[in-house]
């Protein structure tokens, strides 16, 4: 059950690096962070990838009440094949940070250039792929049916993201602008 919980929370922490990327440049402020604008935004991520997280699971209550299979022991056996896909890819993400958040703007440039934009392009190819392992694995059942409504709940964060009603913070020269 270790990596079903390992899953949830790269779900959750890929829902506030949506919140940040959904937020970036909509904010004419210099002082994006010192404002709260970039952590409100990672938080309302963050939330919403929680609140998605539902999906999956009324999708294994629904295993559950149909009397199938014992959904944690399948989905303990089949969410490391995910995990085995996904890990990789979070591990360079989150290594990443290491030199973005040290060093200074030049070096968060260049991370963010060669590191963070072609892993965000290929970042559904990553899901699909982990999702598509799963069923490869363990054929399509209740831990196929689970783990591809969580991956379509990290695919389709962003969306979800962009329709949230925009949130007044304080912006340049002291007007209030979109955020």
């Amino acid at each position: 059950m270790l990596a079903v919980v390992l899953l949830a929370a790269l779900a959750v922490l890929d829902g506030g690096f949506a919140g940040f990327r959904v937020a970036a440049g909509r904010n004419a402020s210099v002082r994006k962070w010192a404002n709260g604008y970039y952590p409100r935004a990672i938080g309302r991520g963050a939330a919403a990838a929680g609140c998605l997280l539902t999906v999956p699971g009324l999708v294994g209550l629904g295993f559950s009440m149909g009397g199938g299979a014992d959904l944690p022991r399948v989905l303990g056996a089949a969410a490391p094949s995910m995990l085995a896909v996904v890990g990789p890819y979070a591990t360079i993400v989150l290594a990443a940070f290491l030199p973005w958040t040290l060093f200074g703007v030049e070096v968060r440039t260049l991370v963010s250039v060669v590191v963070f934009g072609p892993l965000t392009l290929v970042r559904p190819l990553v899901v699909v792929t982990g999702w598509a392992w799963v069923w490869v694995a363990h054929g399509w059942g209740p831990a196929a049916a689970v783990l591809g409504a969580g991956a379509a709940g990290v695919l389709g964060i962003e969306r979800v993201l962009m329709a949230w009603p925009a949130v007044r913070v304080r912006g340049v020269a002291g007007r209030a602008s979109e955020g």
